[in-house]
Formats: C-alpha cells, structure tokens, sequence
C-alpha cells in the first residue's frame, strides 16, 4: 500500500509528466513566432535571410512584404535600398519590426562584419505602410549635444530621401492603419520652388478613414511643406522631435504639424523646430476641431523649442476659423520657449483660438526681437498664467514676467536657449507637463524655459 504523501508524490510526478511536454511544445511555439530576418544590399549568398551572409539584398524574395512574419524583427544593414510598399496583413496585435543594424544590435553574429552597421540605410521614396501594427526603427541618432545634434542628418539610422528632389513624400499611410511606430528616421523632403500645386509632405496620414496610436519618436524632418500632415487620426504622439527649413507659398500652404481637421487627440513634446515658414506658411501647428464641429482636437503642446519660424495664422490655431466649428478646444501649451517668431500677412503671431474654450496656456517663454509681438486669443474660460515675455511683449494672463533680457538665455547669439539664470515666474505642473525633454522636472520661479538653468 502506497502511504498518502507517496499517494501524493506519484500524483505529482504524474503531472509533471504529463504538462512538461506542453510546457516545451509552448515555449517553442514562442520562440517560433519571434525569429530574426537579415537584408543587406550586396549580400552575395543565397538571399534567404537566414543570416549576413545569406541576407535578402533587398526587401524581395524571402524578406518581401508577401513573405514576411508577423511578429518577426527585419535587420537592416547599412546600403540603398528601394521604395516599398509594406501590406503584409495583420494578424491580430503582432507587430513587424524593421529595425537598422548597428554593431551593438544586430541579431545573429554569423557573417556579420561591423562595417554593416557602422553608417546608414538609405530608402527611396516613397515608403508606405497599409496595414497595422509596424515598428520602423533607424536605431540610432546622434545624441552627444541635444537639441543641436539632432539635425546631424548621417547620424540617423534610417534616411527616406527625396530622390534627386523628385519625391514629393516620404512616408505614405495607404489604408487606415493602427499602432505605427516610427523613430529615429531622417525624412529628406523636396527643396527648391514650387511649380503649382504640389503635395510635398514628408508624412502623410490622409487616407479617407482614420488611422489610430501613432508613434513617431526621434525623427528629422528637413524641407518639404508639410513635415506631419495628420488628416484622419486619433490619438497621436510626436515627441523629441526636430524639424529644420519648412516651406511654402501661395498654393502649397506650410504647416509643420498639421492638425486641421479630423486629427483628434494629438501629442506634440519635447521637439525642436528651426528655420520654418519665412514666406508661404499658414501656421506652424494649425488646428481646428476635428471630425466636425462637435469634437475637440484636444491637442497637447508642451517641452518644446521653437525659433527662426514665421506663420500667418499664428504659431498654433488657426486665425477667423468661426465658420469652420471652432478651434483648439481644450489644448494645452505648456513650459513651451518661442523665439523670434513673425506673421508674413497677419499684424502679429502668438495662439490663434479664439473660437475654442477650455484651453490652457502656462509656463511659456515668448522672446521676440525683430518688433513683432505676439499675441493670444485664447477663447473661452482659458487658464492663462505664469508666462515670461521679453524683452518688449506685452504680457498676457496672471503672474507673468515682462521685459525679459536675451541675458536670460546662455548664449542667445549661437541659439543656446537653456536658462542661463531663473526666471520669476512658473508653477509646478503635474505629469508630464513638468518635464522638458532633458526630463528635468521644471516648477515655480525657475522653470519658463524648455530646459533648467544651471
């Protein structure tokens, strides 16, 4: 007779016995669904994708959109590579990673030479994404002397370039798509004048649906007229951002960050734009209510730096917009520092909501030097405090600061705008409007600028 412990342990045996195997068979399902895929331009070996040596030269083949695997990770090595439609459909929230290949991460170490991954992929333009759930990664960026070094254009990982200034795009939405992630991308928009109409927009969302969760982190925008045109989306994130020569004029309207209907829910953080919208430019971020006039755009503005620029309808909002439903109905801009901004039509440039209500305006830093003062419409029952405007602005809302000195900033003559001493004015904000993008809370007396004094 068996005692009830041995009773007991030969149950457990049993049970281990029986479950182990399944327990293998699912963990080897796991690592079947998450396997590395290489592609390299001049890979002479058989093209399977298998490693460096066999790698897919480009995204044909084994690696071509037909064939690739949902919830795989695509290595890419540095090269040219062509334009590309990626459609492999969903299935259900896995997501396709195409990842740049540096020597630090890069997958399997058979045939891998670190020259691979030492210097950037190149694609033609135009790439476009119709399905959901992609992750497109350049990896790297040059991160040694933030803001100034995020526009060294040879250090980002993945380059989309304008081909021989042929391209009018660079990333096209094809379909309504979800959860969209792309970082660390220089985006080489088209240069020179216009000739007519021309969509020259380095991202672009229109798609006659909506597309949702969308990420776009780390990027390089540089020319073009239109750097994020977010028509039909919800719930959008742009953050540490850089844009730099955004254009326009009577027919092809410059706008950065366009947010003019239909984009709802739309996070602007931590970003830096310079050299924008001298001539042609209708704002920078543009905003009105989207998908009609019954739902706000809820657009949060905050961390950001923003010099060099010029708009016609102010910097954000949208000027005489009553007609269209209203604007920028409970938006937030907020520990935001603007300098020397300009209107090219308007008598003055600063936020344009006026037929918006609930929006909160805090912590900024306005700094002109060239006559042109700002000015704020800020709608209804806005929450307008603890701003510092200098040298010559007219304030605006309670417990600001005027006639701020360019002394104020370390080196206002090389554009070096971290606070050079504190500034008076400021309240403690909750997360993650306390931040600025070196992630320095920022509160009272000593926080109106994008970054801290030291």
């Amino acid at each position: 007779m068996y005692s009830e412990l041995e009773v007991r342990g030969l149950s457990l045996k049993t049970i281990l016995f029986l479950t182990l195997p399944l327990v293998i068979f699912f963990l080897g399902t796991i690592n079947a669904e998450a396997a590395n895929h290489y592609v390299r331009a001049g890979a002479s070996g058989t093209a399977t994708g298998n490693d460096w040596t066999n790698a897919c030269t480009e995204f044909t083949g084994a690696c071509a959109p037909a064939s690739m695997v949902r919830g795989d990770t695509y290595f890419v090595a540095d090269g040219t590579y062509s334009s590309r439609t990626f459609n492999t459909p969903a299935s259900g929230n896995l997501v396709i990673t195409i990842k740049k290949a540096t020597v630090a991460d890069h997958g399997t170490e058979t045939g891998w030479v670190n020259t691979y991954g030492d210097g950037q992929a190149t694609f033609a333009s135009i790439i476009t994404f119709s399905t959901s759930y992609w992750t497109f990664d350049g990896a790297i960026r040059d991160e040694s002397n933030p803001p100034l070094s995020w526009f060294t254009t040879s250090a980002y990982g993945f380059a989309v370039l304008n081909n021989n200034n042929s391209a009018q795009r660079q990333i096209v939405f094809g379909n309504p798509l979800s959860n969209f992630t792309m970082r660390h991308v220089w985006l080489q928009g088209r240069t020179g004048g216009f000739s007519g109409a021309e969509r020259r927009y380095s991202i672009d969302t229109e798609t006659g649906g909506t597309s949702t969760d969308l990420l776009f982190s780390r990027n390089l925008s540089t020319d073009s007229n239109q750097w994020y045109f977010l028509r039909g989306t919800n719930r959008t994130v742009i953050e540490y951002w850089a844009g730099d020569r955004l254009t326009g004029d009577g027919n092809n309207h410059g706008d950065a960050i366009n947010v003019y209907f239909s984009a709802e829910d739309v996070t602007i953080r931590w970003g830096v734009l310079r050299n924008a919208c001298t001539s042609g430019c209708t704002g920078v971020i543009p905003i009105a209510d989207s998908r009609g006039t019954s739902t706000p755009p809820l657009v949060k503005i905050y961390g950001n730096l923003f010099y060099d620029f010029g708009s016609t309808d102010g910097l954000a909002g949208f000027l005489g917009n009553s007609s269209n439903g209203g604007n920028c109905t409970n938006c937030v801009v907020t520990n935001n520092t603007f300098v020397d901004g300009g209107a090219e039509y308007a008598s003055s440039w600063g936020l344009q909501f006026g037929d918006g209500s609930g929006n909160i305006h805090r912590n900024n830093m306005w700094f002109e030097v060239n006559s042109q003062i700002p000015s704020f419409s800020l709608g209804s029952n806005p929450t307008n405090t603890h701003n510092a405007f200098g040298p010559s602005a007219v304030s605006t809302g309670t417990n600001a600061q005027v006639s701020v000195p360019s002394s104020i900033f370390v080196d206002f003559a090389t554009k070096n705008f971290k606070l050079a001493s504190p500034t008076s004015c400021g309240v403690t904000l909750s997360a993650p409007y306390d931040k600025d993008m070196f992630g320095n809370t920022r509160g009272s007396f000593i926080h109106c600028n994008w970054q801290m004094y030291y």
